[in-house]
């Protein structure tokens, strides 16, 4: 996956996970993706924090590219996934 503007690259054991803030984003804060596990963790701006199991990483490459993080997140992430609150 390649790097696009506010995502870093963070290692954490043998597991690789991908960071991206969203500054213009009225609702999305922060996202982290656990490649391995095809987890995207998502904090929106209220701190709440979903976890949504089995994204790919062809959609979450898509979803950090988005002109509009919120619309892409509505239309390709939030129904097709299983998630859970964690805060």
């Amino acid at each position: 996956m390649s790097n696009v503007e506010g995502e870093e690259v963070m290692f954490s054991g043998e597991n690789v996970t991908l960071r991206k803030s969203f500054t213009n984003s009225s609702a999305l804060a922060f996202a982290r993706y656990n490649q391995l596990l095809f987890h995207l963790e998502i904090t929106f701006q209220n701190g709440t924090v979903y976890r949504y199991k089995g994204v790919d990483p062809v959609t979450v490459n898509e979803f950090f590219k988005a002109e509009s993080a919120g619309r892409f997140f509505q239309a390709n992430i939030l129904k097709g996934h299983l998630c859970e609150r964690l805060k």
